[in-house]
């Protein structure tokens, strides 16, 4: 029993050290967008490119850690309401008549947030793209999103 906790230990140490010290994650790439069924026609990419790891912290004495990041990112969607204003990580567009709408923003910052679960494993929580519909409420409907992939 004893050389079982002192193995897990070692094991919990190791990877610590592991994250702490391995390479930042190589996020730049482009992505689908997946639809939410706000609306059906709706598809859309991002595309991620120029990042850079800015900081990152915990796993000392917190249950979990983190990694910040910084990038350009850019939103393409196609079969939008034509008109609508959209909200997205990369800022606001008014999707053109023929439903295309587009958006870029040179200094994005991203988070990728680390939990420990009870038995030692790490659990990767990924910032995520989204493009939400803005009503004419002021209320928001996500219309597409996707997770940003973890590749260190």
């Amino acid at each position: 029993m004893k050389t079982t906790k002192h193995f897990a230990v070692a094991a919990l140490l190791v990877l610590g050290a592991t994250l702490g010290a391995s390479t930042p994650v190589r996020a730049d790439g482009t992505g689908d967008l997946t639809p939410t069924g706000a609306e059906p026609n709706a598809i859309g990419q991002y595309t991620l490119t120029h990042v850079k790891f800015i900081n990152g912290g915990g796993f000392n004495y917190d249950p979990g850690g983190y990694e910040l990041y910084r990038g350009r990112l850019t939103v393409t969607c196609q079969g939008l309401t034509p008109g609508a204003t959209y909200a997205t990580s990369a800022g606001t567009f008014k999707a053109a008549r023929d439903g295309t709408g587009k958006a870029t923003a040179s200094q994005v910052n991203f988070v990728y947030r680390f939990e420990w679960t009870w038995w030692g494993a790490i659990v990767i929580i990924p910032p995520t793209v989204s493009v939400a519909r803005v009503n004419p409420d002021g209320s928001m409907t996500v219309v597409l999103q996707a997770q940003l992939p973890y590749r260190p």
